[in-house]
């Protein structure tokens, strides 16, 4: 995201109301307002429902707003829950009864769940930016079921990552056969500029060295320790796939039936949106064991047994890219390429009727 996992604000519902019968649509936009936006939740809220109310012929009102500490990535947890409800954007369709009471209460779980992670995050942001200075923290029954968890986590996060890859290459080969992906998926290119600094440095020596300076900066990995016990390892990476078949094994077998031959993109894409919820509600709680984790060293070199996190001060040379591509524009351009590739975009479907479906882009 283009701004800090910590970004504070508002994540609001609104709602469409039929001017002459006053009667509230079942369409919802769940978006946010961030703090730094606006004064207070009124004010940013107005301006949002004045964007959206141009062409628009019903009256937009505001049915409900959460205060969250991780604004966004409540509203991208939101988003992946509710997939499978998305006519459009941010609008999603919740004419089921007592659906939408149900999304606000998860909205308010989730910041709450926010809330308490943002200390953690806070820490470990600050802790990253400091060199450690004592040794190995002794391990705590908690901090060893925080590890285990998040090893189980992160290797059902892995199984995730190679079925979207399965998934993207079968939308892929459906498109090249038919020529379109069923109004689910597309085609897109994405060009990829590269500079060639090794190049340009044997090139130009005297100038790269005009650019570049010594900076001092804290240098240090996080890596979560597996046991060495194949008993113990055995029965994590058991569990992870336990965990990953509980959330993805229909949609598995549908992929399996895709790169047969015997299922469509759009039944493939169907059967993979509750996936993506799932993968959302596993990697938000990855991410606020791995910040825990991290907080919980201070200024420890780690947890023995469960993390380490040896941080030191280095002095490293440094280039400054973009300065010296500013100066010697023409001089960079010989040594910069453009690559296209083509990627494969799947769409999130909402079947509104037996003729009617509305689209969202699945790439937040």
């Amino acid at each position: 995201m283009a701004t800090s996992p910590l970004t504070a604000g508002w994540l609001y519902f609104i709602r469409e109301q039929d001017y002459r019968s006053r009667e509230l649509s079942p369409y919802v936009k769940i978006g946010i307002v961030r703090a730094q936006e606006a004064e207070n939740f009124t004010r940013g809220v107005e301006e949002r429902i004045k964007e959206h109310q141009t062409g628009n012929p019903r009256t937009l009102v505001s049915q409900a707003h959460i205060e969250a500490h991780m604004v966004e990535q409540v509203e991208t947890l939101m988003h992946r829950n509710f997939a499978e409800l998305r006519i459009e954007g941010e609008w999603f369709d919740f004419s089921a009864e007592g659906l939408l009471d149900r999304a606000i209460a998860m909205s308010q779980q989730f910041a709450l769940e926010a809330s308490e992670a943002a200390a953690d995050l806070a820490s470990a942001a600050d802790l990253s930016k400091r060199a450690s200075i004592a040794p190995a923290l002794e391990a705590t029954a908690e901090s060893i079921a925080m590890r285990d968890r998040l090893l189980i986590l992160k290797a059902a996060m892995k199984q995730f990552a190679a079925a979207d890859k399965r998934i993207r290459q079968a939308v892929n080969d459906e498109i090249e056969r038919e020529g379109h992906g069923q109004g689910v998926a597309r085609q897109v290119e994405r060009t990829i500029v590269k500079f060639d600094t090794e190049g340009f440095s044997e090139a130009y020596p005297e100038i790269v060295a005009e650019f570049t300076k010594q900076v001092t900066k804290i240098s240090g990995n996080f890596t979560v320790v597996t046991s060495k016990e194949a008993g113990a390892k055995s029965a994590l990476e058991e569990a992870a796939t336990e965990l990953w078949l509980a959330g993805a094994g229909a949609a598995l077998k549908v992929l399996d039936a895709a790169e047969g031959g015997q299922a469509t993109v759009v039944e493939l894409n169907r059967a993979w949106l509750p996936v993506v919820a799932w993968h959302a509600a596993t990697e938000w709680e990855a991410t606020r064991l791995d910040a825990h984790l991290r907080a919980s060293c201070g200024v420890a070199e780690g947890i023995a047994g469960v993390c380490n996190w040896k941080r030191t001060e280095k002095t490293v040379s440094k280039l400054d890219e973009k300065a010296l591509r500013k100066a010697h524009e023409a001089k960079c351009a010989e040594f910069t390429t453009t690559e296209t590739i083509t990627a494969v975009e799947m769409m999130r479907r909402q079947e509104q009727g037996p003729e009617t479906e509305g689209l969202a882009d699945a790439n937040e």
